[in-house]
């Protein structure tokens, strides 16, 4: 199935493309898009939130290469997980740099990050993404608004390489506005908002 912005064009590049939804009055933007895909009864099948900069590929910013998942196996919501399309992307049809699970792509990490958990909003779980580019003493912490900690949700080694930690809160946090802190070898590496919904 392909939904896009504007049928016209679309079809003026992949004329036989079907199922083909679309003309919608918005577009996708790069910067931290949020995708969500329910089923008929409302529930929840798949999300990704993506970016158009580094970890994330950086080519598909509306010059032509799309955003392609390199395996339907691998977890969507790693930067590791995309490539660039060869030209405009297959819509329709395999994407043209699937590889094998066992040719998962190998990303080179340059960066600390801290990425906005998702989803946010969330009921009954989150996920915490955050880079390395180095073996580093981590400390991945919750606190609520009055700067109490609520939990520790990593702490010790951890090798380079992108790592996502999920929190699933028990039944005695309460719904609201939480923070959520990352340490490097000590250091403050950034916070972030999230919203636990009861």
């Amino acid at each position: 199935m392909v939904i896009c912005r504007d049928s016209r064009l679309f079809r003026a590049v992949f004329p036989d493309v079907s199922p083909l939804y679309g003309n919608f009055n918005f577009g996708l933007s790069g910067g931290g898009e949020l995708i969500r895909l329910f089923d008929s009864s409302n529930q929840l099948i798949d999300s990704l939130t993506y970016n158009d900069v580094a970890p994330w590929p950086t080519e598909p910013d509306g010059n032509g290469p799309t955003l392609a998942l390199v395996n339907p196996t691998l977890d969507n919501s790693l930067a590791a997980s995309w490539a660039a399309s060869i030209g405009f992307g297959t819509p329709g049809a395999q994407n043209d740099v699937f590889t094998g699970t066992n040719e998962e792509p190998i990303e080179i990490i340059n960066t600390f990050q801290l990425f906005q958990n998702y989803p946010n909003p969330f009921n009954p779980k989150t996920k915490i993404r955050f880079t390395l580019p180095v073996t580093a003493e981590i400390q991945l912490d919750v606190y609520d608004i009055s700067g109490r900690q609520v939990i520790s949700l990593a702490k010790g080694k951890f090798r380079s390489g992108e790592h996502a930690v999920e929190w699933k809160p028990d039944h005695q946090i309460s719904s609201g506005v939480y923070i959520y802190r990352l340490l490097i070898n000590n250091q403050n590496m950034g916070s972030r908002k999230l919203i636990f919904l009861r």
